[in-house]
């Protein structure tokens, strides 16, 4: 297949009709993260902190992106919850290599991923007293899946009123997107360690929905960017 440029593609996005090649598929991606940036309103030499559970290598991806910019107006800190010295390990070399700022959290490891996703957001709480905004790297698929997986816990009332005070500047962004532009990139090599059998149910849900009605996980982030703004 032939993206609208004439090269070939490597990626179709059922919902918008088209297929990309990684060229311009990377200049979409980069024109939506830029874009993103610009809705944290941020202002000249403000602070920012992230806060990265250790996920997926792609969590590391917008201290990545920000670490090869040209020029950044702002200056990025990354609080990184850890499980183990050994993960520790594998995320600082990250960091040292990249000359970017980080502290690190480290926690017992979480019995499902509502409990992990309420740490992030006590610690985004925290960070908001320090830092000018506060963000989290979800992913599309994170940021459905996960609010999903809050929405059938006990931590959805206080969650829901968190995720007002954090951006997501990753959220437009489809995993399959990003591991086309940036799958070569040098990010940690992380994964998931909690075993979360109704996370896995939604994740499967959602992808058998996605296939057969196509947008689907980006009409619920719409949903869940409007509750935001509703309270």
């Amino acid at each position: 297949m032939r993206c609208a440029c004439g090269r070939s593609a490597v990626l179709y996005k059922p919902h918008e009709g088209r297929w990309y090649c990684p060229r311009c598929l990377k200049k979409q991606v980069e024109r939506k993260l830029n874009h993103n940036v610009r809705r944290m309103k941020l202002n000249t030499n403000d602070r920012v902190s992230i806060i990265i559970p250790p996920c997926n290598r792609f969590n590391f991806l917008f201290p990545y992106w920000f670490a090869h910019r040209v020029f950044n107006f702002f200056e990025l800190t990354a609080v990184c919850i850890v499980f183990s010295e050994k993960q520790k390990a594998v995320i600082e070399r990250f960091f040292e290599k990249h000359n970017l700022n980080a502290e690190y959290k480290k926690t017992d490891e979480p019995r499902d991923c509502a409990e992990c996703m309420a740490k992030q957001l006590r610690l985004a709480e925290n960070a908001a007293r320090e830092f000018a905004r506060v963000a989290l790297p979800f992913t599309l698929e994170d940021a459905t899946e996960k609010f999903l997986r809050l929405f059938a816990s006990r931590e959805f009332a206080y969650a829901i009123k968190a995720l007002k005070r954090v951006s997501l500047p990753l959220a437009n962004l489809s995993q399959k997107e990003l591991k086309v532009c940036f799958g070569s990139a040098d990010l940690p090599r992380v994964r998931c360690g909690v075993g979360d059998a109704h996370a896995r149910a939604i994740e499967r849900g959602l992808s058998r929905l996605e296939k057969r009605y196509h947008g689907i996980r980006y009409q619920t982030l719409s949903f869940i960017e409007k509750l935001r703004g509703a309270l």
